[in-house]
């Protein structure tokens, strides 16, 4: 499994993440969603979802490897094997989107392949849900969410909190 490194900096920039973090790392007692705030359980989710952590029962375990995937995964890209199908797919590695596309229609196609990803056509999501799914598939979540909207593929509530296809 392929780990870019940017999700995983990015999580442990956040103090509330890498405070969970170092409890499931220290382990001292062992960390259980049951003793988590509602806080504390979205960090969680954060660091299972950039493979820091990963769940084992009903307790949750620090995962090293995802740190030398993660250096490994950075190697391959800067030797160019990222990039290699056609289409869009040449924006992604590991079906990850690394970066989007500087050229219009190339950054367009990309978004649309990846807004197709994200969304079935009727389906309604919570920001929070659109992010999880967003940060499975870019290193910049927030920035693919945007360039999703400002391209029309999904449409979001004055507000921002439920996210549809369009």
């Amino acid at each position: 499994m392929a780990h870019d490194w940017r999700p995983i900096l990015a999580a442990l920039a956040d103090e509330r993440t890498l405070a969970v973090y170092a409890q499931v790392v220290l382990a001292a007692p062992p960390v259980t969603a049951t003793h988590l705030t509602s806080l504390d359980l979205r960090a969680l989710r954060r660091l299972v979802a950039t493979g820091l952590v990963v769940e084992d029962g009903e307790r949750f375990r620090a995962r090293p490897a995802v740190y030398s995937e993660a250096l490994a995964s950075a190697a391959q890209v800067d030797r160019g094997t990222a990039g290699s199908a056609d289409g869009p797919e040449r924006f992604l590695s590991d079906g990850k989107l690394l970066n989007l596309p500087r050229k219009r229609s190339d950054r367009e196609d990309v978004v649309r392949l990846l807004a197709g990803r994200v969304l079935a056509r009727s389906e309604r999501v919570s920001e929070g849900e659109l992010m999880l799914r967003l940060g499975e598939l870019a290193s910049d979540p927030v920035g693919l969410r945007r360039a999703m909207v400002d391209a029309g593929f999904i449409s979001r509530t004055p507000n921002g909190s439920e996210y549809w296809s369009t």
